[in-house]
């Protein structure tokens, strides 16, 4: 009476929803979950033995409804993850965070987005530039008008040189 094998369900439209393997009624292989228009969501391995929350193992790779790659995590069984995704995307643009602009209000030069400030006076930090490069730029990119993701949180993030002229700015 348990699930032992393949599995397929579907969505209501008759799309697949679920591609996976199981072994007594629990996941175990691949497996692959998808939006209710066929765009791949999730392809992930399913192992029996992983702490992970869901008993997510090894390479999971995550996509949003248009197929763009919002999360690319490797898992280990003890539950660890490293989000590659994020550390990929900081590591191809390390020369991009020292390029210099100017301040949207004073015009002065800043030195790389390090050294900018946003309207809280909040410097830069790499957690949050990973956070919005790893999937709120790449969705917002569309509709705000930039052609590079740097130039956006140049424009929209940290785009002043100090708290002072933030303040002056936003007063």
């Amino acid at each position: 009476g348990k699930v032992n094998g393949d599995l397929k369900k579907y969505h209501e439209n008759g799309n697949l929803m679920l591609d996976g393997t199981y072994e007594n009624d629990r996941g175990h292989g691949p497996t692959k979950l998808y939006y209710e228009n066929g765009q791949l969501q999730i392809s992930t391995f399913m192992d029996t033995n992983s702490t992970h929350e869901g008993h997510i193992s090894r390479e999971t790779l995550s996509y949003d409804e248009n197929g763009l790659l919002t999360s690319h995590l490797i898992l280990d069984n003890d539950g660890t993850a490293i989000n590659k995704l994020e550390n990929q995307i900081f590591e191809n643009n390390k020369d991009q965070i020292n390029r210099p602009y100017s301040c949207r209000c004073c015009k002065r030069q800043i030195n790389g987005l390090r050294n900018g400030v946003n309207s809280d006076g909040k410097d830069f930090d790499e957690y949050t530039y990973k956070a919005l490069m790893g999937g709120s730029v790449q969705a917002l990119m569309p509709y705000s008008g930039y052609t590079d993701p740097h130039s956006y949180l140049r424009n929209e993030w940290w785009k002043f040189c100090s708290m002072k002229c933030s303040r002056t700015c936003y007063e």
